[in-house]
């Protein structure tokens, strides 16, 4: 049965990683870094394309944390909850007080909650009219959400197979590929520059 348990929590994992590392490609273009160079902070905010990119990672995040979040879905948290009261291969995995104090996070968070699954049923499941812009949910917002989801799926994996999994420094996530992409914009920019001005040297 633990079997049965890990593989249900690794496709949970799987979810959360992939809202937690498309969310971290919205942030990035939502930043301004005083380290950025110029032709990147442009870039940023200038680039359609760079635009567009974000905005539907933000969609993707928000399709993806309302698979954890609605009690609808097969994989909601709130559902992994239920399975420790009512499924008896369960019993004894978590007790009671854990169960409870892990529920207590997503009552807390129920209004959130709440705007996450209207925003997702009323616009993204259905409608996609608005593709060009963010909508409604806060970045903090989302950032509870996906932290809070974090402590729970956590606290569950360490405490039935004594293991972690690790969702803000994986490997081969959007976030690698951009930080290359960026890097090599810096660079061939750079070195445009640096024969713009030999260019106007030898004219001169």
């Amino acid at each position: 049965m633990k079997n049965q348990l890990e593989s249900h929590l690794l496709v949970i994992a799987k979810i959360l990683l992939h809202a937690n590392s498309s969310f971290e490609v919205v942030k990035y273009f939502q930043s301004e870094n005083e380290n950025d160079a110029p032709i990147v902070k442009y870039e940023k905010v200038m680039n359609k394309f760079f635009h567009f990119t974000a905005v539907n990672f933000y969609r993707i995040t928000i399709i993806e944390l309302c698979k954890l979040y609605n009690h609808k879905e097969v994989f909601s948290l709130q559902k992994l909850l239920s399975e420790f009261e009512n499924n008896k291969s369960y019993y004894g995995l978590l007790d009671h007080s854990e169960i409870k104090n892990l529920r207590k996070h997503l009552k807390e968070n129920r209004l959130i909650t709440e705007e996450l699954i209207t925003l997702r049923n009323s616009h993204y499941a259905h409608q996609d009219g608005d593709y060009l812009n963010y909508l409604s949910l806060s970045t903090s917002k989302v950032n509870q959400l996906l932290n809070v989801a974090k402590v729970i799926f956590n606290s569950i994996y360490g405490r039935v197979l004594e293991k972690s999994y690790n969702f803000d420094f994986p490997l081969g996530t959007p976030m690698d590929d951009l930080d290359f992409i960026m890097t090599r914009l810096k660079f061939y920019d750079e070195q445009y520059r640096i024969m713009e001005k030999e260019i106007n040297d030898f004219i001169k």
